[in-house]
């Protein structure tokens, strides 16, 4: 019973392990941002920034339980008290960022994405720890993880959710070659139609010089022929792509 209540971990070590913990986490989002800069310019394969993301799912949660046992371990009794009450009193969200962790692990919801639940169907345009948010035609509205995981949910093509497209590029003179898919960006952030809370993904086209690929949510289904029109003003040909 006494080697129960003794302490096993001080204070001291709990901290730094803390800041490894956080070290490593901050890495891993490094990387997976040097990646996706990488990427644009068809150096990386979309494999690698996968598997950094999944690696990120994994971790995070690992780390926090890791953590709260080291805290529970530098006084069993009164700090495991304190982590069942927490554990107690916020159950369903520790439930909802647990089943985010399977469902974002998957990737069977992301962003731009266009899923149907037993009430409501729109398009993803956020993925938070606890849940999604969908935009619908009557607004903007909040599903825990847990519900999609006990009620289910059907995901719909990106044209029925009226919002993510695949666009191929193509610069129409040599000097935007150079710099396409930079110079891309800096345009398109001037265009009103883009839906910037999932920020557009480029990649090269592998057997077209200088084409690139470019995923991107627009706000309204409406904007997609009026955001083509103006790529086309800019200089550059535009079509949807098929894949």
């Amino acid at each position: 019973m006494e080697a129960l209540l003794t302490s096993r971990f001080t204070w001291g070590e709990l901290l730094s392990s803390a800041l490894l913990a956080g070290a490593v986490y901050l890495l891993l989002r490094f990387a997976a941002r040097l990646l996706e800069t990488a990427r644009i310019s068809g150096y990386f394969g979309p494999q690698i920034n996968r598997w950094i993301r999944k690696a990120r799912l994994l971790y995070e949660p690992a780390a926090l339980v890791f953590l709260a046992s080291l805290f529970i371990l530098i006084n069993p009794v009164f700090h495991g008290l304190m982590a069942l009450l927490v554990l107690l009193t916020g159950f369903n969200h520790i439930r909802n960022y647990l089943n985010g962790r399977i469902i974002r692990f998957t990737n069977a919801v992301s962003i731009g994405k266009s899923i149907q639940t037993a009430n409501l169907q729109g398009t993803v345009f956020e993925v938070g720890n606890f849940g999604v948010q969908l935009k619908t035609n009557k607004g903007a509205h909040f599903v825990p993880y847990g519900l999609l995981l006990k009620d289910g949910f059907t995901l719909k093509s990106a044209e029925a959710g009226g919002g993510l497209y695949h666009l191929i590029i193509e610069p129409a003179g040599a000097d935007q070659k150079a710099n396409s898919p930079a110079r891309f960006l800096e345009l398109l952030r001037s265009a009103p139609y883009p839906d910037w809370a999932h920020p557009p993904e480029l990649s090269a086209v592998d057997d077209s010089a200088g084409a690139f690929h470019v995923r991107i949510l627009v706000r309204e289904e409406g904007h997609l022929n009026d955001l083509m029109a103006l790529i086309r003003e800019w200089g550059y040909s535009c079509k949807i792509s098929k894949k």
